[in-house]
């Protein structure tokens, strides 16, 4: 199928055995076989990350990793996402220490998630965020502990105004 004029990308031809054109193919879904090569070879560069050496964190990105992969093979077409991202929460929980304390302000995490969707050059996702970052404000402009969305039931009072 012929790119649009204003397509800023480069065609390019590659050579695969049999073997692993048949699985490019499974693994591709309804999506065009170029597409899914390109998907998965940004994708290559984007894990292409620092090293976890924390043994903790280890074992939780490698659980992440292997929901993720489940999530996508359980869901099909459907939308993977969804298995995964109710997936995330119990993961986090199965490995939180028993000494990690109750996060009372959500800043420091968006920070951190800001810095991480930077580091994977993920900017455009960052307007996304600062949205996310102006729900912390109640109507006066005070800053809200905990963020509504994903706290709702520390606002349901003030959503029944």
């Amino acid at each position: 199928m012929p790119r649009p004029r204003g397509d800023l990308t480069t065609p390019t031809s590659i050579r695969l055995p049999p073997a692993l054109y048949e699985e490019l193919d499974k693994a591709r879904g309804r999506r065009p076989r170029g597409e899914e090569i390109r998907r998965r070879l940004e994708a290559s560069f984007a894990t292409a990350g620092p090293v976890i050496d924390h043994p903790r964190f280890r074992d939780i990105m490698g659980a992440i990793g292997q929901a993720a992969m489940a999530a996508i093979q359980m869901a099909g077409d459907d939308s993977p996402y969804g298995y995964f991202a109710a997936a995330v929460p119990f993961l986090l929980a199965m490995f939180q220490p028993a000494d990690c304390p109750r996060l009372e302000d959500d800043w420091l995490a968006m920070v951190i998630a800001g810095d991480a969707l930077v580091a994977m050059r993920k900017t455009e996702l960052l307007s996304r965020l600062k949205e996310i970052a102006k729900r912390g404000y109640d109507s006066s402009g005070k800053r809200r502990q905990r963020d509504p969305l994903l706290y709702p039931q520390d606002y349901e009072a003030e959503a029944k105004l």
